[in-house]
């Protein structure tokens, strides 16, 4: 159920977003303050170009918020293989005679 609000959110944000590039075509000069180099283009691949760079950021940002948990699971997978190999040692040894 989440996932079909999840799909039915993206696809109203996609489709807002083509409508909005639809109506604004209109050209934007973008300055880059303190340099006198300047850059027109299109509203919409303004809003495109911050949108993505956003994305990217945020990317990068649950990337090294997820750090400990990443470090946490090698710690579990390494401590889980070396239990297995024990195991598979024990069993395959004779059992000690009493």
């Amino acid at each position: 159920m989440i996932r079909l609000f999840v799909w039915l959110i993206v696809v109203v944000v996609a489709l807002v977003l083509v409508i909005f590039a639809a109506t604004n075509h209109h050209w934007t000069t973008v300055d880059f303050w303190p340099s006198d180099v300047s850059l027109r283009i299109p509203a919409i691949a303004l809003l495109f170009v911050g949108l993505a760079v956003g994305f990217l950021v945020g990317l990068f940002v649950s990337w090294i918020a997820g750090g400990g948990t990443r470090r946490e699971a090698r710690r579990q997978r390494r401590e889980v293989k070396r239990l297995t190999d024990r195991l598979e040692k024990q069993a395959a040894s004779p059992p000690a005679p009493r």
